[in-house]
């Protein structure tokens, strides 16, 4: 399935995102399944070494073929897309991400180790990745600072 929201052809792409595309940053696309449950929402803990090591992300995969591969080519679980939640950007030093977030349902298949169901009001107690945070926010008002007036 393709993600209008991958589309390198939109105009609606930002400057930083253009400077990507022309060499000078490296541009990387990642799908986020949002799946909630009873309350509870499916999380994923990065492995123990390596970048982001051991933080807590939504359940995601890197679509696009450039290198850094900062996250898995798959799910460790078949998740089915639904529908799209929004499109989150994120900056991590020369690399320019765009998260496609949509909502996914799981079946009851058990869960493998470094997946775990939250409950929603103990998401934020978790040390989360920056993307993450983002995506809570989004998805859920997770974290989200209340506008000032």
């Amino acid at each position: 399935m393709r993600d209008s929201a991958l589309d390198p052809d939109d105009d609606s792409i930002d400057d930083s995102y253009q400077a990507a595309e022309s060499g000078e940053l490296t541009v990387l696309d990642y799908y986020t399944r949002v799946v909630e449950r009873r309350g509870s929402i499916l999380m994923e803990e990065r492995p123990a070494e390596g970048r982001m090591a051991g933080l807590w992300q939504l359940p995601t995969v890197q679509v696009s073929p450039a290198r850094p591969e900062l996250f898995p080519s798959g799910l460790a679980l078949e998740i089915e897309p639904g529908p799209e939640l929004g499109v989150e950007r994120h900056a991590i030093t020369r690399h320019r991400i765009r998260m496609v977030l949509r909502r996914g349902e799981v079946g009851r298949a058990s869960l493998p180790e470094r997946l775990r169901w939250i409950p929603r009001d103990e998401v934020t107690a978790l040390p989360l990745t920056g993307m993450a945070r983002k995506a809570l926010a989004q998805a859920f008002g997770i974290g989200k600072r209340p506008s000032g007036g």
